[in-house]
């Protein structure tokens, strides 16, 4: 594919190989590909007297699953935004403040706009700190209720079945996020994996006793633990729990025990 960069928005990235300060971090990270980064408007905030922008053309990042666009707006200032699906080059993408339709992909909007049933992406969980949930590839949030009963919220609903409120003064934008079918490809030989940066993988039990707490032949029917003797099954990762206000139904997690 014909890249397609624009000076300043983009510089290179520079490579850590799993380490901070010397200590392995993240094992079994190296040796990957030279690559830029590109900046990306996830604010997509909304201007007066500039409703919106021309979508110029559908890009490959290699930082993300998901397309970006190269967007034009009517003051001449280019940028690069998650782009959506079924979005045609060439054609006028807006940021309203004004009631918009659900068929009107990748337009963005405050979610006290939008009607209940909408599907959304590049949620902000926060207002004016740019979007936080749906930048995936494939992913999308689902505007279950936008009622005056909940005040200055809204009731919208996770990919994992999760129920919460925001604000909503929130902005997202319409529909879901491009390139779908990610999920499907198929790296076909171990050197693409090589070059995202991922090393090959040695088992724990097949090391020795000195390399990790699960190594060595008697060391039968131990828990899954890493190298620092954490356990790593069945054990909770997530630390917030201040969220009671705003989390009506919780996600479904499978009940994991240990023997």
């Amino acid at each position: 594919m014909k890249k397609l960069l624009v000076k300043g928005l983009s510089f290179g990235l520079h490579k850590k190989g799993g380490r901070n300060n010397g200590t392995i971090s993240v094992p079994r990270r190296g040796a990957i590909v030279k690559r830029l980064y590109r900046f990306i408007d996830t604010h997509r905030v909304i201007l007066p007297g500039i409703p919106g922008f021309l979508f110029i053309r559908s890009l490959y990042d290699p930082n993300r699953s998901a397309k970006i666009a190269l967007i034009l707006y009517p003051n001449g200032i280019l940028a690069y935004i998650l782009s959506a699906n079924y979005t045609a080059e060439q054609e006028t993408v807006l940021n309203l403040n004004a009631p918009v339709k659900r068929k009107d992909k990748g337009w963005s909007n405050y979610l006290k706009l939008l009607p209940s049933g909408t599907i959304i992406f590049n949620l902000e969980l926060i207002p004016g700190l740019g979007g936080k949930y749906s930048r995936a590839a494939g992913n999308s949030v689902l505007l279950l209720r936008n009622d005056p009963k909940f005040k200055n919220h809204v009731l919208i609903k996770l990919k994992s079945g999760e129920h919460r409120l925001i604000s909503n003064n929130s902005i997202a934008s319409v529909g879901i996020v491009s390139n779908h079918q990610h999920f499907l490809r198929n790296y076909k030989k171990a050197g693409v994996i090589r070059r995202f940066g991922i090393r090959p993988r040695v088992r724990p039990f097949a090391m020795n006793p000195v390399d990790h707490p699960m190594a060595g032949r008697t060391k039968g029917g131990c828990q899954e633990q890493n190298r620092n003797g954490k356990l790593t099954l069945g054990i909770s990762t997530r630390h917030n729990k201040n969220i009671n206000l705003i989390l009506l139904t919780r996600r479904q997690t499978k009940i994991k025990r240990l023997h």
